[in-house]
């Protein structure tokens, strides 16, 4: 018994070999920007603290001066949480040059970066703890930190 071979020359039109090449490309593209943008941070966070300085400028009225920042960047990078006797009273999310009640923050340079000399102001409330945070948003560590009591 011997084998006959049947040729087959149907195949599949040149448009839908076309359709299914780029619908392949186009999914290896997505996939293949989901792997490379996950591999990149969003916001790297400066190494090292922000340093502040305190003092009263009136009667419960404090000033707080950023006196040294490892780098300067976007306000936009922080947050500022305000506690007083350990419950948050203000927060600023993301920070921004703003005067709102008791509690102001002042860009000296008007840049939009955190530097030094940009200074909070803050009225407060006779014999109460207070502790001014400012974070990154990012990661949410304290970038730095000052507490007081009046």
């Amino acid at each position: 018994m011997e084998r006959a071979w049947i040729r087959n020359d149907v195949a599949v039109s040149p448009v839908i070999a076309t359709i299914l090449m780029v619908a392949i490309t186009v999914v290896l593209a997505a996939v293949l920007y989901v792997l490379v943008t996950s591999l990149i941070p969003d916001e790297p966070e400066p190494p090292g603290q922000d340093l502040m300085t305190k003092e009263p400028i009136g009667p419960d009225i404090w000033e707080f001066r950023v006196t040294s920042t490892p780098t300067n960047e976007e306000l936009s990078y922080y947050k500022v949480i305000i506690l007083k006797n350990g419950t948050k009273v203000h927060t600023m999310d993301p920070l921004e040059e703003v005067s709102k009640g008791n509690y102001r923050f002042t860009d000296l340079d008007d840049g939009g970066r955190l530097t030094s000399g940009d200074r909070f102001i803050i009225t407060c409330e006779p014999e109460s703890r207070y502790e001014l945070n400012i974070f990154w948003r990012e990661s949410g560590n304290v970038r730095g930190s000052v507490d007081w009591e009046t």
